[in-house]
């Protein structure tokens, strides 16, 4: 994390508006634990442009790190409404309204599971879906699928916060050591 923390901070001084080195910097304090930190960088990123997706999606992912959920649905929302999605951002902030964070997440999980029916979803996300929702089984479940599908995503396994509580199970350190990491 410090050659990362070096490397991120050279970028930005040689670079500093560039919104993916902003938001790469937000996420990097968000996985040492620095979320106050993390959430004000995001914020800057999003004030040079407020329709960057990915620092959207970032800042959504930030909030759920902190437990702060009506914020991260309302980032959620935008970022869906960005990509062009009002209908679904719309419908999310129902879910929200019925059925509280948790009916949001499982709706969510639901509607990825069909997708990856189809291969248009990735397992790693319905695995750190499944993660919030304190599904151990599912979690490692859909990991398994990642790792046989060979998903990008699973290079942050060891750093993602969201499988914080998994680390100590044996399960978790087998999959680590069959990725080689």
């Amino acid at each position: 994390f410090q050659e990362a923390a070096r490397e991120v901070k050279r970028a930005q001084e040689l670079d500093p508006l560039n919104l993916i080195i902003s938001t790469t910097a937000g996420w990097q304090l968000a996985l040492t634990g620095q979320s106050d930190q993390a959430i004000e960088q995001l914020r800057k990123a999003l004030e040079m442009d407020p329709n960057f997706a990915p620092a959207r999606r970032t800042l959504e992912a930030v909030y759920l790190q902190r437990g702060m959920y009506k914020e991260a649905v309302e980032e959620q929302q935008r970022a869906l409404t960005l990509a062009g999605n009002p209908e679904l951002a719309a419908a999310l902030g129902k879910d929200y309204a019925a059925s509280g964070y948790r009916g949001v997440l499982q709706n969510w999980r639901e509607g990825r599971k069909e997708l990856a029916k189809r291969g248009h979803a990735s397992s790693y996300n319905i695995a750190q879906l499944s993660a919030r929702l304190g599904d151990r089984e599912q979690t490692f479940a859909w990991l398994e699928r990642a790792y046989r599908e060979r998903d990008s995503r699973l290079v942050s396994l060891r750093v993602d916060p969201l499988f914080e509580n998994l680390r100590s199970e044996p399960r978790f350190q087998e999959l680590v050591r069959r990725m080689g990491l």
